[in-house]
């Protein structure tokens, strides 16, 4: 395994770099379709699409349909959404070393945050739950994975300001798991549990 991952180490850079460009273009390309009246062409990004209009109930709600020039059917939210979850699996991994299954089971009261006695600072901490060792642990926040925690919590948020609880399925241990502020990229039903656009 140790072996897997120093062969690996070297594209690291690459595979970051991948996700943050798809993210940012995921991003460009849904403001362009936003910024579109319904039935009209639109240029992103050397491409040329045509926004779909309102003959549909899912048209008509997401607005974010689009068809190129060969007539194939893009939907921008759900590739945003898509690179969206995928930039931030990859941060929060390499940022905290976490087993995938750990990350799946992140809510947001494993945020928290420890008081230092002898200075008051607040040191901003990350509670992984046992798993593999059957061991809790606590990793000090990084301001790197500061930024990718508040990116995910503003993503999850509801309009109220509240997290939404999702029940989780744990399909190693083949058990559903209580409603909780889940801040991972997947739910039971393999969607994200953020607001779609």
């Amino acid at each position: 395994m140790d072996q897997r991952t120093r062969e690996r180490l070297p594209v690291l850079p690459a595979l970051v770099a991948a996700a943050e460009n798809r993210l940012q273009e995921a991003r460009t390309r849904l403001e362009a379709i936003r910024q579109a009246p319904s039935g009209g062409v639109f240029t992103v990004l050397g491409e040329t699409f045509t926004k779909a209009g309102k003959s549909t109930r899912l048209e008509a709600s997401g607005s974010a349909c689009a068809y190129d020039t060969s007539g194939r059917r893009h939907h921008f939210a759900l590739a945003e959404h898509r690179a969206f979850w995928g930039w931030a699996a990859i941060e929060f991994l390499r940022h905290t070393g976490v087993r995938i299954e750990e990350m799946l089971e992140c809510s947001h009261h494993s945020i928290t945050q420890y008081t230092l006695p002898s200075t008051g600072e607040l040191i901003p901490l990350l509670q992984i739950a046992p798993s593999k060792t059957d061991e809790e642990r606590l990793l000090v926040v990084s301001p790197e994975l500061a930024d990718v925690l508040s990116a995910i919590v503003s993503r999850v948020r509801e309009a109220s300001g509240a997290i939404p609880l999702i029940p989780f399925y744990d399909g190693l241990e083949k058990i559903w798991h209580p409603p909780t502020p889940t801040i991972s990229p997947t739910t039971s039903g393999g969607s994200s549990p953020q607001k779609r656009s």
